[in-house]
């Protein structure tokens, strides 16, 4: 039997991985235990999931490591996907985005190994790649500390990272924005038609975490092959598809100018990371520097 535990459960990803390892554990006895600090979505999370008797609901704070340490007895494999993720939230409460990204990152990497889980797996993002804000700064932090948790490992753990684009229709992304400003009738809203974006679909998103428990021997940087998206090319057709859909006439974008933290471009890897990446059919892996 292999125990599981979703940290972040609540989030987009999170609830979307939990819907793929249940499916999986219909056909085993494995438990899958579920943790966030949003009270409210892990109610209704833990209602629809009230038939699934290896799926337990708990709330818990990262930030907590006493709660931590208790939540991971008996866990095989850690799912981390819980993150304080939007750029503007971060840059006006930056103590409170170190506290849940980076501390609370360290706190689940050291009770993974006081508990001797076997993998640890954390959802990072593209913005941690040459960061200009406190979020891709936060990331940047939880993912070297990830990285390090592989050295002078006594507890036998092995920790690695998958890094994200934009996951479409995850909280918080462009297109449930978009939607929002459409059947309000107001102005589609665009920061610089330059902007551009790393795009991937919430089910590739899922796939990448599990193929990286699959495949991870510890200390890596799994990143999934995306293209880019101009902003304004997305924004185009989506106001066309709904417009054609409702009936309605195609609402005016309106340009905002970059927001406070936003990057023009994301990027996948850095150059000192690009010598030590090695190319899959679906993937990008980068390896550790300190295997060199």
């Amino acid at each position: 039997m292999r125990n599981s535990a979703i940290f972040g459960v609540c989030g987009s990803i999170g609830k979307s991985l939990l819907a793929n390892l249940v499916n999986k554990s219909k056909k085993n006895s494995n438990k899958l235990y579920c943790y966030d600090n949003n009270e409210e979505n892990l109610f209704y999370l833990k209602k629809k999931y009230n038939n699934q008797k290896n799926v337990l609901f708990s709330y818990l704070d990262i930030r907590n490591y006493t709660e931590c340490l208790k939540s991971l007895k008996n866990i095989d494999v850690v799912y981390h996907v819980a993150a304080m993720k939007h750029v503007e939230i971060c840059e006006y409460s930056p103590i409170e985005a170190i506290n849940t990204n980076a501390l609370g990152t360290e706190n689940l990497i050291n009770a993974s190994r006081e508990n001797k889980v076997k993998k640890f797996i954390y959802a990072s993002t593209d913005k941690a790649v040459n960061p200009t804000n406190v979020m891709g700064t936060s990331k940047l932090l939880a993912e070297k500390l990830v990285t390090a948790a592989n050295l002078n490992n006594g507890g036998g753990t092995s920790y690695s990272t998958v890094r994200f684009g934009n996951v479409l229709g995850s909280t918080g992304s462009i297109i449930p924005l978009l939607k929002k400003n459409f059947f309000n009738n107001e102005n589609l809203t665009l920061t610089d038609k330059k902007m551009s974006r790393f795009i991937m679909s919430m089910s590739k998103a899922v796939d990448l975490i599990i193929k990286c428990e699959k495949l991870m021997k510890g200390g890596e940087v799994f990143i999934i092959k995306m293209k880019a998206l101009l902003i304004k090319d997305l924004i185009d057709v989506l106001a066309n598809e709904l417009a054609k859909k409702y009936n309605k006439k195609v609402l005016k974008i309106k340009i905002i100018g970059k927001q406070y933290g936003e990057k023009l471009y994301e990027e996948l890897m850095n150059e000192e990371e690009i010598r030590r990446s090695y190319e899959l059919k679906d993937y990008i892996v980068i390896l550790p520097a300190y295997g060199e």
